[in-house]
């Protein structure tokens, strides 16, 4: 099953004084990139697949692929908020 609808539920929850987010599992960076053109957010997303890092990479600031089981996101540094969305 694929996620490429943006979920409003989640995108509705993120703080609006958020400006740096961090998206695990962003897919293609579609709520990612609905924060950078509606809130002006800066986005980092992590996903898996590298199939799907090429397409979010035109949605939001940064794309690492990574496993989020075994991935150190330390590197990453601090964020306002951190979605989870279909993780």
């Amino acid at each position: 099953m694929r996620y490429d609808a943006i979920n409003h539920l989640v995108l509705a929850s993120v703080p609006p004084r958020a400006r740096t987010v961090l998206d695990l599992g962003c897919g293609r960076g579609e709520i990612g990139g609905a924060l950078r053109s509606s809130r002006g957010c800066s986005v980092v997303g992590v996903t898996w697949s590298e199939e799907d890092a090429v397409l979010a990479r035109r949605m939001v600031d940064r794309v690492e692929v990574s496993d989020l089981n075994s991935g150190d996101l330390t590197p990453l540094g601090t964020f306002d908020c951190v979605l989870c969305s279909h993780v």
